[in-house]
């Protein structure tokens, strides 16, 4: 008997592979609201699997690190996502920096003081 996981996944790029990538990131979006942010982050995880341009995909799951303190892995997913963002919706600041400058900050503003005090070399 197959399982869900044991299915094929669309084509990335492909209509069925966008609509998926749609839904899902509805869900990963509800798993988050909820607080559930390790399945939030599997969905997202997921929803730039099939869709490797849905940039909106890469800030949620970035987020979804942040709620989770797995700092790198939101730096991370956050610079995907600025290598994902359309240029036309960057405009200006993409010519004036890199995509991912200021994301490490962003991060740690997000974290609690508990974590923060862990990385010393960063301002208070």
């Amino acid at each position: 008997m197959a399982n869900s996981s044991d299915e094929k996944q669309p084509q990335v790029g492909s209509p069925e592979a966008n609509a998926k990538a749609k839904k899902l990131y509805k869900t990963g979006v509800k798993y988050g609201n909820a607080g559930l942010f390790t399945q939030a982050a599997e969905v997202f995880r997921q929803v730039v699997s099939l869709k490797p341009d849905y940039f909106e995909a890469y800030r949620s799951l970035g987020h979804a690190y942040i709620d989770l303190n797995q700092e790198e892995e939101a730096v991370e997913a956050l610079g995907e996502r600025a290598h994902a963002e359309p240029q036309r919706q960057r405009g200006a600041t993409a010519a004036r920096s890199s995509p991912t400058q200021g994301l490490e900050s962003q991060v740690m503003k997000r974290l609690s003081p508990n974590d923060l005090s862990a990385h010393k070399s960063q301002p208070t």
